[in-house]
């Protein structure tokens, strides 16, 4: 295989993987995401149809009969939901986990030791950088 599609591919791997970490609403990620960072999000598909959902128009008071949905406030007419961040994790591991740069290195490197081990790569630390580099820059985009 030659090396440019296969820094390629392991790009686009680390891509996948950081924004699944970073973004997506998968629910174990979306709980784990939930725990370590915390805070307002917007409700993800489920909690926003759920079935005993209010309809029609949203006030303060119709906000208190919604179950299952923890916390939440009313902005705007749009429902954000708090996630409690546990205790036991450090201020600054949250803060890494919601960035797709910090989380995009973490996960280049061990894409980047993953390959290394089964197919091999020359100069694994420039395959590691241009990885995490393009990678990341493809899950920091609005669009994506």
């Amino acid at each position: 295989m030659s090396p440019g599609l296969l820094i390629g591919l392991m790009s686009l791997t680390v891509f996948m993987l950081t924004h699944l970490i970073v973004n997506l609403d998968f629910p174990p990620v979306l709980w784990l995401r939930g725990k370590v960072v915390g805070g307002w999000r917007e409700p993800t598909m489920r909690e926003t149809y759920h079935a005993s959902f209010p309809t029609g128009q949203l006030d303060e008071h119709t906000l208190t009969n919604i179950p299952d949905l923890g916390m939440f406030t009313l902005n705007d007419g749009e429902i954000n939901v708090w996630d409690s961040r546990s205790k036991r994790v450090p201020f600054f591991f949250g803060e890494l986990m919601s960035c797709p740069w910090c989380v995009g290195a973490w996960v280049a490197l061990a894409v980047t030791a993953g390959t290394v081990f089964t197919v091999g790569v020359p100069a694994p630390v420039l395959v590691w950088f241009t990885t995490w580099a393009l990678g990341s820059l493809l899950t920091s985009r609005d669009w994506v």
